[in-house]
């Protein structure tokens, strides 16, 4: 009996010193974190990148067009063709002068955006205006047919009076007569499109290129 007392107090012993056998939970609590000292906080686990858009090769068709981002899609409306050999910029030519029936109409579908979603009508007290207002178009084709987008200049000339006075003149020749230095600068308001009219970029206003 005695002996069996002894054996079951050794048993307790051991337990208490021992520590707990791989794949035992135990029951200790935590040591407490001394005062002042936070638990460290957990990082987040990096956000999966994002996979690089590929682009296409070449641009074969409209569904290859609309896959390029649209900040280089902007770039070629505007000059940049970023080396796809089969798009093509029509030279810079006044609206009026434009005569292809489609390119026509996609030139005055950017044109009434302008001026529709901006004012277009030269308001400075410093700068004489010259002439009329002239509307400049750019269209952008895949194999020289289809329309990919374009670009619009809506632009005036310019001239500065020796008092600063801000008159209208007729045209370069009445505004020399009048003393106004021709050159100084122009106001523009500029815009690039996608094929469906929709912009990349335009103006709002008209800006003077000068000082």
């Amino acid at each position: 009996m005695l002996q069996k007392f002894a054996t079951g107090l050794t048993i307790v012993a051991l337990a208490a010193v021992l520590p707990p056998l791989a794949g035992c939970v135990s029951t200790k609590s935590s040591t407490p974190r001394p005062p002042g000292i936070e638990e460290p906080e957990q990082e987040d686990p990096p956000a999966p990148s994002t996979p690089a858009v590929k682009l296409p090769a070449e641009i074969h068709a409209v569904g290859d067009w609309d896959l390029l981002p649209k900040d280089v899609r902007q770039d070629v409306v505007e000059g940049d063709l970023h080396g796809y050999k089969t798009l093509a910029l029509s030279p810079k030519e006044r609206l009026e002068a434009v005569t292809d029936p489609e390119a026509k109409t996609f030139a005055g579908t950017m044109v009434t955006y302008m001026r529709t979603h901006g004012d277009m009508t030269v308001q400075d007290a410093t700068h004489a205006r010259v002439g009329d207002l002239v509307t400049w178009v750019q269209i952008v084709r895949l194999d020289g047919k289809t329309i990919l987008g374009g670009a619009v200049t809506i632009e005036q000339a310019g001239c500065d009076m020796p008092d600063e006075s801000a008159g209208t003149f007729k045209s370069a020749a009445e505004a020399g007569k009048a003393g106004c230095v021709l050159g100084a600068g122009t106001w523009s308001a500029e815009g690039s499109f996608n094929h469906d009219g929709t912009p990349f970029a335009h103006g709002d206003y008209m800006e003077w290129s000068g000082k």
